[in-house]
């Protein structure tokens, strides 16, 4: 070969090689982006996720309505037992009222009431007691 063409075949040598460099380079990058993309979750697999995290969102906001609706249920509740304590302190104090009316009416007629009677529902007045109504 004449030596202009061979010159020419080795500049276009030396250019084919770093063409191919540069080549070799893109085709790292666009490799190391594919893997990054592969790697990342699809559209789909995001959108699947996004209505499971939704479906858990709606259960804890349920969850969280429950507790407040149970705190004002203790609230409620406490206010229903301080009324069943007063109701209970309103009848202890009529049931000590009664027995004490029975017991002076034991007295005043010497012993033909007597409070042992009357709760047993064998005397002339009959008491209901809360033994009674449990049998």
């Amino acid at each position: 070969l004449l030596p202009e063409a061979r010159n020419e075949l080795f500049s276009a040598l030396e250019t084919s090689k770093q063409e191919l460099a540069v080549l070799g380079q893109k085709h790292k990058k666009i490799c190391s982006d594919t893997a990054q993309l592969l790697s990342e979750p699809k559209n789909e697999e995001l959108e699947t996720e996004l209505q499971e995290l939704t479906d858990k969102m709606e259960v804890v906001d349920n969850g969280l309505e429950e507790a407040r609706a149970h705190a004002s249920n203790a609230k409620h509740a406490k206010q229903l037992k301080g009324r069943i304590d007063k109701m209970a302190t309103e009848w202890r104090k009529r049931k000590r009222m009664c027995n004490e009316f029975v017991q002076n009416m034991e007295e005043a007629t010497d012993g033909t009431i007597s409070l042992k009677k009357c709760s047993a529902g064998s005397g002339p007045i009959d008491i209901e007691t809360v033994e009674g109504a449990i049998k």
